[in-house]
């Protein structure tokens, strides 16, 4: 078993609240239908809650976000957050670290669809932990095959 566990979430929004809990709002289905091409996502936020052995010492974790055309966003480099959370967990008595990475990106251009994925990179090995599958209804999808120059 790995020493390791995540899990990505796409949502509308996440919002901080005080007291260092977060609401995640609008949970997206796993197929969000984009309409014509170019497309857009109004906000498109990603919410990553990372869980990683107390006794497991990651060199390397990275969350990222890739969307179709392997556009990637770096959303956050937590390796230096690891000593002083697994303190804590220590401290606590939990037998993992617990991490959240997130990110909100308004807006968000689509030039082709395809997924989004959400990946955790681990000591130079990438998980993926969230899919958005971008989608047309067949409409559109046919109205954007004939606008486009032939290949």
């Amino acid at each position: 078993m790995r020493p390791f566990s995540f899990i990505g979430i796409f949502c509308e929004d996440v919002r901080d609240e005080v007291g260092g809990t977060h609401t995640v709002v609008g949970i997206l289905p796993d197929n969000l239908n984009i309409g014509a091409l170019p497309g857009m996502i109004a906000k498109l936020a990603i919410y990553i809650r990372i869980q990683v052995d107390k006794d497991y010492n990651p060199k390397v974790l990275k969350a990222r976000m890739k969307i179709p055309g392997g556009i990637a966003f770096e959303i956050a480099d937590l390796a230096d957050l690891i000593r002083p959370t697994k303190e804590q967990a220590e401290s606590s008595n939990m037998p993992f670290v617990g991490l959240v990475a997130k990110a909100i990106i308004s807006p968000l251009q689509i030039s082709q669809i395809g997924r989004i994925e959400a990946i955790v990179d681990v000591d130079g090995t990438e998980y993926i932990c969230g899919v958005l599958n971008l989608i047309q209804p067949e409409a559109n999808a046919r109205a954007s095959n004939a606008s486009a120059p032939p290949a």
